[in-house]
């Protein structure tokens, strides 16, 4: 957001408070940022031809209508009531999970009169087998890879590092099975989504940036160049008149490249990639921009590229701190501590 108000700028400090990141930043796993520009960005039924295939015997073998949702990749582990089936692929483990909702309307739903307590344990490992056994056939993940079904296994057993959830309905009601993986299995889908979107971008990320270099943005100044050295004034206090929030401008070169969410991983930024376009320019004529950065990012081409889905992540190498640069043709001019005014932003020039 531009700011173009001269009287923003003052000496009083009154109701002036430290903006403090730790308090008021969400706080990402180390886990995520690793994972969240490939793995968890990923669409795991484009590695598996036919996906939908497995669940239409399954339509008339049964009398009922069985849709597949949404298919999303997360990390975590199998709740602790789940119905759980473990297998190894090339000797990688990997576990089924039903949650206790979907295995109960399962059951009550699929043959509420035939299935016994046995019969309905016999039919939930029977759905999880076929499932396993077409997934194997057609992904294309590992070649010719060896499955092996062990049966049922207790969620505690569950060493896994990450997921893939499958969301379907039955008759209208809303179900899920989550195919649980090792670290070894995460790695190599992260590997191969991150490949993909290099190979489809490639050439294409719209921005051109000679030194790779992505600055974070928290607000910006349009401030006419004879009164930039008050604005640049050791103690003045500079009103922002923007909202306290964690959205941030991500800036390639001159240019704005995406909007993003500031989080914290412990005691570094994170910028996670929010929906939408980056705010248009609002710089009046005969004005000097002023960028309040939080910190800067080297990044390579490829990296960029994966910077263009959301929900992705960078990390900078600056500490959290409310310390903001200020800088002017992306050179650094002085230091401002960002403050809190009422519900809005504020600077004090240090």
């Amino acid at each position: 957001m531009t700011n173009t108000n001269e009287q923003n700028k003052g000496d009083s400090a009154t109701s002036l408070e430290e903006w403090n990141p730790h308090a008021s930043l969400t706080v990402i796993s180390p886990e995520e940022v690793e994972w969240s520009n490939g793995f968890l960005r990923s669409r795991p039924e484009k590695w598996c031809v036919g996906f939908s295939e497995p669940w239409m015997s399954l339509y008339s073998s049964f009398s009922v209508d069985m849709r597949v949702g949404e298919v999303k990749p997360f990390l975590g582990s199998p709740q602790s009531d789940s119905t759980c089936f473990r297998a190894t692929v090339d000797e990688q483990p990997l576990w089924l999970a039903f949650d206790t909702p979907t295995v109960d309307f399962l059951l009550s739903e699929v043959h509420p009169r035939t299935f016994s307590k046995i019969g309905g344990q016999i039919f939930v490992e029977y759905i999880a087998q076929r499932f396993l056994v077409f997934l194997i056939r057609h992904q294309t993940i590992v070649d010719n890879a060896e499955c092996r079904f062990f049966g049922k296994s207790l969620p505690s057993d569950c060493a896994a590092a990450g997921g893939i959830r499958l969301n379907f309905s039955v008759n209208g009601t809303n179900c899920s099975l989550s195919l649980f993986v090792s670290s070894t299995f995460v790695s190599r889908m992260d590997g191969l989504w991150r490949r993909q979107i290099h190979s489809s971008l490639k050439g294409g990320s719209g921005v051109q940036s000679n030194d790779g270099e992505v600055r974070v943005e928290v607000a910006q100044l349009a401030v006419p160049p004879h009164i930039l050295p008050e604005y640049l004034r050791k103690g003045a206090i500079i009103d922002l008149e923007r909202n306290v929030s964690d959205a941030v401008l991500l800036r390639v070169g001159h240019q704005p490249f995406a909007a993003a969410t500031l989080m914290r991983s412990g005691e570094r930024f994170v910028c996670k990639i929010a929906p939408g376009l980056p705010p248009g320019e609002l710089l009046q004529d005969g004005t000097t921009r002023v960028s309040i950065e939080c910190g800067r990012a080297i990044v390579e081409q490829y990296q960029l590229q994966e910077l263009r889905q959301v929900g992705a992540t960078l990390s900078l190498s600056s500490e959290v701190t409310n310390r903001m640069n200020l800088c002017v043709n992306r050179e650094k001019v002085g230091e401002a501590d960002l403050c809190v005014m009422g519900s809005r932003f504020a600077l004090r020039v240090v």
